[in-house]
């Protein structure tokens, strides 16, 4: 199976290899401002001492398919009560480098609709649009979204009342400037 077909993705086949199913291969300013915060480096040379907070505005979440939004965000999500979801990263494990990519685990406290709880996101980061990439992906169980999350069971609809769902992906693509090029 090729990465463009849709058995891939739309087959009631698990697949957490292929998320985002549509990458983007490189970081453009074509997005809405969505995504804020700010991380501290201690060694950036051996990637120790980081931590920091990032902060996703709810609304900018975009799953390709217009009608689909409009529903996650105003039914599901709740975006108007529940503006954000935050990342508190309290450190990173790096488990490989390969070349100039760094690849591993960030660990921290995810918080979504006001409910914090720790976990770890997939990282990839490398030099581009001159500072650094980082792509995050986070794995959220399904199963956790009504009684840890407080999600309705009817606005989530079939894909969780009938068990199709098994994990809900989140993640973050952003370029991290150093502080004096980031003010500027």
């Amino acid at each position: 199976m090729g990465r463009g077909n849709p058995a891939l993705y739309e087959g009631n086949v698990s697949d957490t290899i292929h998320v985002p199913i549509y990458p983007r291969y490189e970081a453009l300013p074509l997005c809405a401002e969505a995504v804020d915060g700010q991380i501290v480096v201690d060694d950036a040379t051996r990637w120790q001492g980081v931590r920091g907070r990032l902060r996703v505005r709810a609304d900018s979440f975009v799953s390709g398919h217009d009608e689909r939004d409009t529903y996650a965000r105003q039914v599901v999500l709740q975006t108007q009560r529940y503006p954000d979801v935050t990342f508190a990263i309290d450190s990173v494990v790096i488990a490989t480098r390969t070349a100039d990519t760094l690849s591993g685990k960030a660990m921290g406290v995810f918080t979504l609709r006001e409910v914090a709880r720790p976990l770890a996101a997939q990282v990839r980061a490398w030099p581009e649009a001159g500072g650094l990439r980082v792509t995050a992906k986070f794995q959220v169980p399904v199963d956790s979204l009504v009684p840890v999350y407080g999600f309705s069971k009817f606005a989530l609809g079939l894909g969780v009342g009938t068990r199709i769902w098994r994990n809900l992906f989140l993640g973050v693509d952003v370029v991290l400037l150093p502080e004096e090029t980031a003010r500027n």
